[in-house]
């Protein structure tokens, strides 16, 4: 009989563990104070404010103007204002290396059949493509102004349910992660 109480106190405290872990940091959180955020609730509730601060498990924010603490097992998502020209500049820069590859294949095509050097061509071309690429994708990027998602509660779930029949007692536990 102490064993089993043992056991059920066992699992209990590693349940609680489990799930105090799935609900995240918010050391984790990519913003900083007067970013602006969008927040949306386990409840579904969608939610604009200013950054205030970061705390443990925490974030303060303004919204209209007064301060409020959002814990982070209350957030399902939470999405910056703003968006990094590096997914931009990598897109350009893929795009150009296709079209540089592209044409100039069909430029070593030519050249070769004529006897000349194609390498000093071909990097030419793809330095200009990927260059452009580069430019290009950069600057349709900073034209976009989207948001960068910055906080996504975890799925991860522990249900303890208790067990009780006529010969037993126990205790179920579910990990979802």
């Amino acid at each position: 009989m102490r064993r089993t109480r043992y056991a059920v106190v066992a699992a209990m405290v590693a349940g609680v563990w489990l799930q105090s872990a799935a609900l995240g940091s918010a050391q984790t959180l990519r913003v900083r104070s007067g970013d602006t955020v969008w927040m949306t609730a386990t409840d579904g509730a969608l939610s604009r404010g200013v950054v205030l601060g970061v705390e443990p498990s925490a974030v303060r924010v303004a919204i209209d103007g007064r301060e409020q603490r959002r814990e982070l097992g209350t957030l399902r998502e939470m999405w910056r204002d703003g968006d990094s020209l590096g997914n931009g500049i990598a897109w350009g820069a893929l795009s150009g290396l296709g079209a540089g590859l592209a044409f100039g294949g069909a430029l070593v095509a030519v050249y070769g059949n004529e006897g000349g050097d194609v390498a000093g061509p071909l990097v030419g071309i793809l330095g200009l493509t990927v260059g452009g690429g580069v430019a290009i994708g950069a600057g349709i990027d900073a034209l976009v102004h989207g948001r960068t998602l910055v906080y996504r509660a975890s799925p991860s779930k522990v249900t303890l349910l208790p067990s009780v029949t006529g010969r037993s007692r126990g205790l179920l536990m579910s990990i979802r992660f």
